[in-house]
């Protein structure tokens, strides 16, 4: 079983409803805070994290973003 397989099945129910969306593919290297809260999100144990105030180093990476976007 592929490991987002999970997620693409719930994407594909989503899709499915009666509503106009769109969906574009943006590379991790045009999006560095999205990339970072990713790998974040993946090197944790827990399900939720509940973010009060920007972890470190997202200030940075989204003045690069900005920049390069």
């Amino acid at each position: 079983m592929h490991r987002f397989s999970s997620i693409l099945a719930h994407i594909k129910e989503v899709r499915g409803r009666d509503w106009l969306i769109s969906v574009h593919h943006v590379s991790r290297t045009s999006n560095k805070v999205v990339d970072f809260l990713a790998k974040r999100a993946l090197s944790r144990d827990i399900v939720t994290d509940l973010l009060v105030s920007p972890p470190v180093g997202i200030h940075d990476l989204l003045c690069v973003d900005l920049e390069t976007g």
